[in-house]
Formats: C-alpha cells, structure tokens, sequence
C-alpha cells in the first residue's frame, strides 16, 4: 500500500498481483489493483477488475459491510466512465453505488450534475436535495438547486435556494455573481 501512497502505481499493481497469486480469495487485493489500473489510465483493466471484485462481493453473504463495499465499486466505475466523458455508464454506475448507500452527498451531487448537464432538470433536483440532506452544510448543492429551479422558472424556489448557498457560503468567490442572479430574478 505505502508503493500506491507515494505514486509508485506500477510497482504497487505488480506487488498486488503477487499477493492475489497467494491469495486469491482477497477481494480487497483486487479493488487496490482496479485502483492502481485506473492511476495508470488502464481504465479497461480496471473495469474489469471491478467487475471480476462485484461478482466476488455478490456472491458473499450480504453483509452489510459487503453492501458498502458494492456501493464504493460502483462508484469507482462510475468516476472512471466520468473520466472518459461516458457521462450515461457514469449516472448508471452512481445511481446504482446510491441505491446501496445513501451516506454520500458527494455522489448524489455528482448524479445531480450529470443530470443537469443532460437537460433532465427535474430528475438532477432529486439528488441536489438529497445532497443536501446528507450534508446540510455543504453550500454547492443549494446553488445548483437555485439554477435548477431557475431553469424550471420556479423563481421563488430559485431565490430560497441561492441566499440559502449566500448564507453557507458568505465569502465564496461567486457571491457578487450569486447576488446579481438574485437581483435581477427578484425584480420578475
């Protein structure tokens, strides 16, 4: 592991495959060679691998411990699809990784993005709350809410939204931006 912590992913992935060649029941082993294979851009072979880690967690007592461990795989799939700007695969993967685990606001503004990006307003507003659910503190989602909610010409869902984000995030570096949106809307 201390190979992968400094960046050595070539010679952490060649250490893993030793250890699974020992051991080869040790699912863990493989989500860290999926990882180093996505640290060297071998974005196939780390799907693969990712895959070949689900069907050994599905086929494991469901745990809750193994629950968490299929969300965190979907969500790895899910970010290497985001990488290669598969932004469909990437929404599929994240849907399924937060149907399991409902504990990240992370993922579900991740999902909310990607469906805001794709014209799908309503659906993205479903996991711009549920992000601010998880983590009311957490501005960005209240923001997007606000444009989310523009767009459907919602105006008053709009305005809470934006000064909900102003009052979380007083000195972000868009607050004059945020500010004129809600001058202007709120003369309308």
């Amino acid at each position: 592991r201390q190979l992968y912590k400094d960046g050595r992913f070539q010679e952490a992935l060649d250490q893993f495959i030793e250890i699974r060649k020992e051991k080869a029941d040790l699912l863990e082993v493989g989500i860290h060679i999926a990882n180093c294979y996505v640290e060297l851009k071998a974005y196939d072979k780390a799907l693969n691998e990712f895959n070949l880690v689900l069907a050994g967690l599905k086929a494991k007592e469901a745990t809750e411990k193994n629950k968490l461990k299929i969300a965190r795989v979907f969500s790895s799939i899910g970010d290497i699809h985001m990488q290669r700007q598969d932004f469909k695969n990437a929404e599929a993967a994240f849907k399924k990784s937060i149907r399991i685990d409902k504990s990240d606001p992370a993922l579900a503004y991740n999902i909310a993005e990607i469906l805001f990006s794709a014209g799908k307003t309503k659906e993205s507003i479903e996991y711009y709350k549920l992000s601010t659910e998880i983590k009311p503190s957490w501005p960005l989602p209240y923001r997007q809410l606000g444009y989310a909610y523009l767009n459907l010409g919602e105006i008053n869902k709009a305005i809470a939204m934006l000064k909900e984000y102003l009052a979380l995030a007083p000195d972000a570096a868009d607050v004059d931006g945020i500010q004129e949106v809600l001058k202007s809307i709120s003369s309308k």
